[in-house]
């Protein structure tokens, strides 16, 4: 019997903390959604001929990005102080990473 009460309350705390969690899961799920929306939005942007730009300050420091496909994903970034740098990348997925990854631009900073 008390193995059984054991069982049951362990099955309805899994089942409320399932359900608390719920929105945390639909929140994570719908950011992805929208990041996804996002790159196959700016692909079809650089595709279709069309170029993307966008320009920051990030640590005290303007830069600039712009993107645009050439049948390679091309982005030139730009500082106050530093040299334009041109990068290829065969998929948006692969830009997208290098611009998460090691700039300070996302994808959705594109979007108009």
């Amino acid at each position: 019997m008390e193995s059984l009460l054991s069982f049951i309350n362990n099955s309805v705390l899994w089942l409320v903390y399932s359900v608390l969690d719920l929105p945390r899961e639909i929140s994570v799920r719908n950011a992805a959604e929208r990041h996804q929306r996002n790159l196959c939005a700016l692909e079809a942007k650089l595709k279709g001929g069309g170029q993307a730009g966008s320009t920051i300050v990030s640590s005290g420091e303007r830069m600039q990005a712009v993107l645009h496909y050439d049948g390679e994903f091309r982005a030139t970034l730009t500082g106050e102080e530093k040299e334009s740098t041109t990068m290829g990348f065969q998929t948006i997925d692969a830009l997208d990473e290098y611009l998460t990854n090691s700039t300070p631009f996302r994808a959705r900073d594109f979007i108009a």
